[in-house]
């Protein structure tokens, strides 16, 4: 199974002195492939040294539950020279991922570098094609994933099983797979027992996991953050070594979207937090960090482009105007929210229309 929780990346660094990387990472190497027990399975390395200088070489390998423990016990001299530790969620994310959100969600991030109308990029826009149209900017999630995911027990692993795997990682069992792997939530609600330290921030993931996984999962078995806003209305999308997570939806559409889910300012906020921690916990991704693409929008503010109509420049889909999409008035104009500007529900949806990012 390609997304089994028992393969988990870890942080691997060699202070051999006097050595260059390469030959660092051949002895680490061979101090993994001789060790009992371990097979070659049970270990995957990229073979590239993200950081290299004269006294330290770091990689990032992908292995088996116990093989760290294993290696240690087999090579009790290895501690001079090599450290080993867990890539936390919080290690994979880029820096500012936690300040850039938080901006986001408040309002205060510049609008027209998040979402934007460009009319002069060597197109025509009134041709017949364009007639209706604009292209909007989308902040999007885009993530490395770790070694060993797709060639996984040496087959090549399709993308999109990948992609589901990783979807069902956050999906699955209600967030009871996301719960029993956070070491946050382990900390805070008691589960290291009650002296166990923790942080503020440590606080806040461990209230999101659990409003999210056991608030949220109904009788049945249902949770509309994870099945409909997540499960249905997110791409998960597989090229190369990476992937990228944005929303089907505009920001009109899915601001529509969580009014009939019923769905609070608090609530599609806490469902994006839970959206981005739990593709940092996931064991398959290595880094994160937020981007920017362009997308193609009619502009009334909804994605269907076949059903753009010329001249269409507001009223988000045809609602009241409350959230709609002004007429543009230069090259790179703004999108307008009306009285919801500064609203935390504006912002998270349209932060999961544009998609989630990380934070810790």
């Amino acid at each position: 199974m390609s997304t089994s929780p028992h393969y988990h990346p870890y942080l691997v660094c060699s202070t051999h002195p006097d050595l260059s990387g390469s030959q660092r990472e051949s002895l680490v190497n061979d101090t993994f492939q001789n060790t009992p027990g371990v097979f070659a399975s049970h270990l995957y390395t990229d073979g590239n040294m993200f950081h290299n200088d004269e006294t330290i070489s770091c990689g990032v390998l992908r292995a088996f539950n116990d093989t760290i423990a294993k290696v240690y016990e087999a090579n009790p001299n290895a501690e001079e020279y090599m450290t080993v530790n867990p890539l936390s969620s919080s290690m994979k994310m880029m820096e500012n991922t936690v300040e850039i959100l938080r901006s986001w969600f408040s309002g205060d991030v510049d609008g027209g570098g998040v979402v934007s109308i460009n009319e002069e990029d060597g197109t025509d826009i009134n041709s017949p094609s364009n007639m209706g149209r604009m292209e909007v900017k989308q902040m999007g999630l885009h993530m490395v994933l770790c070694p060993g995911v797709q060639d996984f027990e040496v087959e090549d692993v399709p993308d999109e099983e990948i992609a589901d795997s990783i979807k069902g990682f956050i999906t699955e069992e209600g967030g009871g797979t996301v719960e029993k792997l956070s070491f946050y939530y382990h900390r805070v609600s008691g589960m290291d027992g009650p002296q166990a330290v923790h942080t503020e921030r440590m606080d806040e993931w461990s209230a999101v996991i659990s409003q999210v996984a056991t608030n949220w999962t109904k009788s049945d078995g249902s949770n509309a953050c994870l099945d409909t806003i997540i499960g249905e209305y997110m791409d998960f999308d597989v090229t190369n070594r990476n992937l990228e997570v944005s929303s089907k939806f505009s920001t009109w559409e899915g601001i529509q979207v969580g009014k009939t889910l019923g769905f609070s300012e608090e609530d599609l906020e806490t469902c994006i937090w839970y959206l981005t921690y739990g593709l940092a916990l996931s064991p398959m991704v290595c880094t994160l960090e937020p981007r920017t693409k362009v997308k193609t929008l009619c502009k009334d503010g909804t994605s269907d482009l076949s059903k753009c109509t010329a001249g269409a420049d507001a009223g988000g889909g045809g609602n009241d105007g409350n959230v709609g999409v002004g007429p543009p008035s230069s090259a790179s104009s703004r999108i307008w929210l009306g009285p919801w500007r500064s609203s935390g529900a504006l912002v998270a949806l349209c932060f999961f229309s544009f998609l989630g990012f990380a934070i810790l």
